[in-house]
């Protein structure tokens, strides 16, 4: 038998990992037998956590960290160290008991935690009421990642992947002994995107979140309720019957909840909007579908109010996590407060190691919140998950500390520091009056109908919504919901409303008929135009093409979305809009509805027939609506009818427009004229570069003056867009051996994307134009950028002799990085202590390092990457220098750069704006969005490089480097 050395790496409260190495097995002699094997058996499976532990009577717990609280508040430490591991979401319960979800502080993928299911809930005890947690025990384990724990009726509910479940101690020994998964079917991938809470509601309910990982959820008689890959909040009863979905989110995570005095669900989402990338507190109504541009299709099927939903806050990019109404602030922190009606609504920051206090103010049916820094730690490795109200009304502040590395804007490199659990409190005990009843109240009938008529529009509101909950259609609610539509709204308000219409379907086509005002014609056509019989639609559609051109803004508005979604629209919409063309130059309202429309149905017969009028039309400003019209369109073209138009634009009066359009066309008969304008060097070479993108065939030969075109923009530094085009053109052209040796000294000073993008068609070169490229590539800057297995793939076609050309520059390459992630914490101090921001803001503003051209800080700078207006709240000075150092080490999401592939085998680089009906959405590096037909596609791979080039480091001298990241740490 072989004999092993064994080596545990052990983790706080958590797991070990085993590692086997094989050792040699000691020579056998007649005096020393040799040692028995040592059995894999004979190893224990995890390191004990406690299942209980219990804070000896005069056992301190240690100074709490520093921190900044309001005058008169103190901060302490609210559990011993050991007693709770990694706290994620919490509650307490009637006795004050702290229940929390305990990670093991470790990053498995799906697969690994619901194979080990590690993941527990302690329950904390405070039994001399001094504010420190003295005994914990584990009141369930065997769990996946448990976030967030409700107590009711005396029993626990927890969310934890799949679902929410029911845990009960039947025998009062501190630990559940029956457990229920009450609802399932929540997909999750271990990133946090999963499930959170729940939360109960004064309605007698439990609400919950979950993230966009996709669902696919049932009763309990296998009655399906959604299926789908929309975020959103959930209820149920406490049994697990009558299971809804309350607001469907297309944001990424939607965490923490928060229930106000009459019902009001508050609640943090991430990622609620891509490009750019912010975080916001949602007053989530019922009905409500959220969206983000990006992901407009997951909720295509859905009922819709309004296509942008009214918001409580827009936080930036923060990262909020759990949420809890202060609802004692009044009586503990007046001096605070604006007003004393006002609502505080606590929000922890996972990143920023805050909790800030959102002061909500009443506005109409909503709230508008003002944002106050509360809470702010300068321990290292915290990361802050939940806020809970205690009953004394002391705040609880849950940290879970450095273990989970999938939020890209955390911090990744540090050690494994534990999570702890803190308490904010008045420094001066304050008697508290008893808890005010919840003033939420189920209504009768007959008080909706009432109610629904009510000056204060927030009572409207509630009276909408239990209309809606309920399906109520009695004449004389229905009698009110009309009369209310016919008022002006606030947006709160309006979507109750609408959503009332459409969820009951009391309003037919007569009352469309007979609306007077273009206020309530408006809102009646949204509602039938969604739900109105399959024999009354055509004459819904009918209202709607007769007020194509109304003066009305929302009506207009409705009509659009009506015709524009309906099957039959094209057929409606034409007539009306050649009608326009014969009668002579349309007014300015009846140019906007041509080019939306134009946009909307470029592919369809009727409209393209219209669009070529429009190209052909003697008035300018028609002609350019049609071309805007053109080069916006998604789906399939059908160009005949354009081309003889388009031909004679593009000799007469060629410009962008004409070329955007010819690009979304893309057709052979343009490509002479088009070769010609980019042959004529007294063009503008801007205009140039565009005609070569909109030829019909991007693999063709190049001529001189084209190539030196296409040459002199690949090397342009300052115009990032432009230069991946300008070397993405160049890749995919049939380069002759001299223009060859030309290009490959330009492409080895661009970036990693232009030199990726080139490795992928190494396939038309030969063995010895090979040898030349990988002596270029040794000489590359970025070659220690490159994925190694990228590279021995591109490479893998010639013989292994190409290769050996750059294989020592590549592993030397690959040493250098090694060595430069040895001085990131050095140039983080430095960049802390001698770091000059106002230095930096000048570099950053003159385009040192070309950041300025994709980054954007205030209203200056580019979009492709992500804003930096706020970067230093949740940056350190160490990830800053890592992003500018390695940037594809985290890559922000929703910014990861994707090749897509076409049938034609061409690539197409860039970042994935939406997926729509008509196909996906790129935005290249220039910020110009590009639809693809889903029919096209033959792949979709994503990249594990940034837009942002590495070796930026390069362009700066050392002091100015520590001045840059000093002044992003200051962008706040």
């Amino acid at each position: 038998a072989e004999m092993f050395v064994r080596r545990y790496e052990l983790y706080p409260l958590g797991k070990f990992t085993e590692k086997w190495t094989p050792a040699p097995a000691p020579k056998k002699t007649s005096a020393a037998p040799a040692p028995a094997p040592v059995r894999a058996k004979d190893v224990p499976a995890y390191v004990a956590r406690p299942s209980e532990m219990v804070l000896a009577q005069g056992q301190g717990v240690g100074p709490a960290p520093e921190a900044r609280v309001p005058a008169g508040f103190e901060l302490i430490q609210a559990v011993p160290a050991g007693m709770v591991a990694h706290p994620t979401l919490g509650c307490v319960d009637d006795k004050g008991r702290l229940f929390v979800g305990d990670s093991p502080g470790t990053a498995w993928g799906t697969a690994k935690h619901e194979a080990e299911k590690a993941g527990r809930i302690v329950m904390l005890e405070d039994r001399d009421g001094d504010g420190v947690f003295d005994r914990s025990t584990v009141f369930a384990d065997g769990l996946t990642v448990p976030k967030g724990a409700c107590w009711l009726n005396g029993s626990l509910y927890v969310a934890c992947p799949p679902g929410i479940w029911k845990f009960t101690d039947t025998n009062g020994d501190g630990v559940a002994d029956e457990r229920k998964l009450l609802v399932g079917g929540f997909q999750w991938s271990a990133n946090g995107a999963d499930v959170h809470g729940p939360w109960a509601h004064p309605d007698g309910r439990l609400y919950w979140t979950h993230g966009r990982k996709g669902h696919d959820v049932k009763q309990t008689d296998g009655t399906l309720v959604h299926k789908g890959l929309a975020s959103g909040v959930w209820s149920m009863r406490p049994d697990g019957s009558d299971i809804r979905w309350h607001s469907l989110i297309c944001g990424d995570n939607p965490t923490g909840l928060a229930i106000g005095p009459t019902g009001e669900i508050f609640g943090t989402c991430n990622l609620y909007n891509g490009v750019p990338r912010h975080d916001t507190i949602g007053q989530w109504q019922l009905g409500g579908v959220y969206t983000r541009p990006d992901f407009l299709h997951i909720v295509a099927d859905q009922l819709r109010t309004h296509l942008k939903m009214p918001l409580v806050a827009n936080l930036g990019h923060l990262v909020p996590s759990g949420c809890a109404l202060w609802s004692r602030a009044p009586e503990l922190a007046p001096a605070l407060a604006a007003s004393a009606d006002n609502l505080h609504l606590m929000v922890a920051l996972y990143n920023s190691k805050k909790v800030i206090r959102l002061e909500l103010q009443k506005e109409g049916a909503g709230y508008r919140a003002s944002e106050h820094d509360f809470l702010t730690l300068t321990k290292t490795g915290a990361h802050l998950t939940d806020v809970v109200e205690a009953p004394d009304g002391s705040l609880l502040v849950l940290d879970t500390g450095t273990w989970y590395p999938h939020c890209p804007s955390s911090l990744l490199n540090s050690a494994n520091v534990p999570g702890s659990i803190y308490r904010v409190r008045p420094v001066k005990p304050v008697a508290l009056a008893p808890a005010k009843p919840s003033l939420y109240r189920a209504l009768s009938d007959a008080d909706i109908a009432r109610d629904l008529g009510a000056a204060d529009p927030a009572v409207a509101r509630r009276a909408c919504e239990q209309m809606s909950f309920r399906q109520v259609r009695t004449p004389e609610a229905t009698q009110a919901l009309l009369a209310l539509l016919d008022q002006p709204l606030d947006p709160f308000l309006e979507h109750a409303a609408l959503y009332a219409g459409l969820s009951t379907k009391v309003f037919g086509l007569e009352a469309l008929k007979s609306a007077a005002s273009p206020r309530l014609q408006a809102r009646l056509l949204r509602i039938l135009s969604q739900t109105a019989p399959k024999a009354d639609l055509p004459a819904v559609l009918d209202f709607a093409a007769g007020a194509l051109d109304s003066a009305d803004v929302a009506l207009g508005e409705t009509v659009f979305l009506a015709l524009s979604s309906a099957a039959d629209g094209d057929a409606r919409v034409a007539p009306v809009l050649g009608s326009w063309l014969v009668a002579g130059e349309p007014t300015p309202a009846r140019l906007l509805v041509l080019e939306r429309f134009g946009v909307a149905f470029a592919g369809q017969p009727r409209t393209a027939a219209v669009l070529g009028d429009m190209l052909r039309h003697a008035q300018a400003p028609v002609r350019q609506v049609a071309l805007r019209a053109i080069a916006a369109s998604t789906g399939k073209l059908a160009d005949q009818a354009w081309r003889p138009a388009l031909s004679q634009l593009l000799r007469s009066e060629p410009g962008p427009l004409v070329f955007a359009a010819l690009a979304r066309v893309k057709h052979p008969s343009f490509d002479a004229d088009l070769s010609a304008y980019a042959a004529d060097a007294r063009r503008p070479a801007a205009l140039r570069l565009r005609t070569l993108l909109a030829l019909s065939n991007a693999g063709s030969k190049l001529s001189d003056g084209a190539f030196d075109l296409l040459l002199g923009l690949a090397g342009d530094a300052g115009n990032l867009g432009q230069r991946i085009e300008a070397c993405h053109r160049l890749a995919e052209a049939q380069l002759s051996d001299a223009q060859l040796d030309r290009f490959l000294p330009v492409l080895m000073q661009a970036g990693p994307i232009e030199q990726g993008g080139f490795l992928r068609v190494l396939r038309q070169y030969t063995s010895a134009q090979g040898k030349r490229i990988a002596a270029a590539f040794a000489g590359s800057p970025q070659l220690g950028t490159l994925r190694p297995d990228e590279v021995r793939v591109a490479f893998a076609k010639w013989p292994r002799a190409v290769f050996e050309v750059m294989e020592p520059a590549f592993d030397a390459a690959l040493a250098a990085n090694e060595q430069k992630k040895t001085k990131l914490d050095g140039l983080a101090q430095a960049a802390a202590r001698r770091g000059i921001p106002g230095d930096g803001a000048k570099r950053f503003a003159a385009g040192q390092g070309a950041c300025v051209a994709c980054h954007r800080v205030g209203e200056n700078g580019g979009q492709v990457g992500p804003n930096l207006s706020r970067i230093g709240a949740i940056r350190t000075e160490r990830e800053l220098i890592e992003s500018i150092l390695f940037p594809s080490n985290t890559i922000a999401r929703d910014y990861e750069l994707h090749d897509v592939e076409t049938g034609d085998g061409q690539h197409h680089l860039g970042l994935i704006r939406s997926r729509e009906a008509a196909g996906l959405v790129l935005v290249d590096a220039a910020g110009q969005p590009t639809t693809i037909p889903h029919a096209s596609i033959s792949g979709v791979n994503q990249l594990a490089t940034s837009l942002m080039p590495a070796g930026l480091d390069a362009a700066f001298q050392e002091q100015e480097l520590l001045d840059l990241v000093a002044w992003l740490r200051s962008l706040r």
